[in-house]
């Protein structure tokens, strides 16, 4: 009977201490004002949280983050704790950390659009270090998935939902989810930049090029400076690829008015002069390029392709022969010298130079049907035919 009573007593005493401590942090400390002039008192946790509130204005996002672990612990439903912590972590980097902080803010505020923000945001970031360790580790990705969809059951307008959304969904080649929410988000914001590159991206993989070349117009005219100048670059490349070599001459044309010293402009400059025939202007360019990068083997190939075709034959030769020295693909090369030998009438030693090529998946074909026409231009020849 005299242990249970003393059980009893102790049991007694430890909820009188667990209550004086509950009461001690609700203890108020002092008093202030507000900012309409409301008489505020401060507890205990409140002192606490404006210490946290102090350090982190100094950016000692450590020792906040230490401070605001005791203010939740104490006082669980203080949304503004957890959402400091949330922000202390992700300064730290600590994005697991951070996303769980926002995770017990949310809980407690459902529909709180921007703590959903900063908690998708933690989720990506986390997502971003969990597939470094594990490029299979989804589950920071599909969490943050989630996070944005429930932002878009409040708001199906909510721009940074939706482009969230298109980022991750294009992360994982999902391209016509993503297109889909980078559309969504520019509905709401027209003049994003990064959204509009993002979304020309995704129509060029697509094969969507009309639909690119109209979202890179776009990006460009509401950017500036390199940002604008990079869209640029891509819209030519794509100009290119389209085969719509003046549109793309003109774009590389203003590009390098501003950056001339740039080879990769100065060689799509002169690539797509080439495809319009206009030999010497091209050429021009293929030789600033060569000048500015010594080792661009792409360049001589297509500067020898311009000399042939002005019969500058030696010229072109001597450029393959450059562009050899650095070239881990020398199949295009070897074609352009063939091509000046067969020119000046070298068609056994054209023949040569074709079969070095056979063998390439892309020249292969060709060289093949060149090295039997130099037999033909040989019996011509020796018939008194000419070549």
């Amino acid at each position: 009977m005299r242990v249970y009573v003393r059980a009893v007593a102790w049991t007694a005493a430890l909820c009188l201490t667990a209550q004086a401590g509950a009461v001690a942090a609700q203890k108020v400390l002092e008093k202030t004002k507000d900012s309409q002039g409301f008489e505020r008192q401060l507890t205990t946790v409140d002192m606490m949280h404006q210490t946290a509130t102090q350090l982190m204005a100094a950016q000692q996002w450590a020792k906040a983050a230490e401070e605001l672990e005791k203010v939740v612990a104490q006082e669980s439903g203080r949304i503004a704790a957890w959402q400091d912590l949330g922000s202390c972590y992700r300064e730290l980097k600590d994005y697991d950390k951070a996303a769980s902080a926002f995770m017990s803010a949310q809980k407690l505020e459902p529909q709180r659009l921007d703590i959903l923000s900063n908690l998708g945001h933690s989720q990506i970031m986390a997502s971003e270090a969990a597939t470094k360790a594990d490029p299979n580790d989804k589950a920071q990705m599909e969490a943050a998935i989630t996070t944005y969809e429930t932002m878009l059951a409040l708001d199906a307008t909510n721009y940074d939902a939706n482009v969230h959304l298109g980022f991750l969904y294009q992360k994982v080649d999902k391209l016509d989810k993503a297109a889909g929410y980078y559309e969504k988000a520019l509905e709401g914001n027209p003049e994003d930049t990064q959204t509009l590159g993002s979304l020309a991206g995704i129509y060029a993989e697509q094969k969507r090029n009309d639909d690119a070349i109209a979202a890179y117009n776009r990006a460009i005219a509401a950017s500036t400076g390199d940002t604008r100048q990079r869209f640029r670059s891509q819209l030519g490349k794509l100009l290119i690829t389209e085969q719509k070599f003046d549109q793309a001459a003109e774009v590389y044309d203003s590009l390098l008015a501003e950056k001339p010293d740039n080879a990769s402009y100065q060689y799509n400059a002169g690539v797509s002069l080439k495809q319009t025939k206009n030999y010497k202007d091209a050429a021009i360019h293929l030789e600033k390029a060569v000048a500015l990068k010594p080792d661009f083997s792409p360049a001589y190939q297509e500067l020898a392709g311009c000399y042939n075709e002005m019969a500058r034959y030696s010229d072109a030769i001597n450029m393959v022969k450059k562009g050899l020295e650095s070239a881990d693909k020398k199949a295009g090369l070897y074609v352009q010298w063939g091509e000046s030998l067969e020119k000046i009438g070298s068609y056994d030693e054209a023949a040569a130079m074709f079969s070095r090529a056979v063998g390439d998946a892309q020249w292969g074909a060709y060289a093949k049907a060149k090295v039997a026409r130099q037999e033909t231009l040989k019996k011509r020849a020796q018939a008194g035919q000419g070549g």
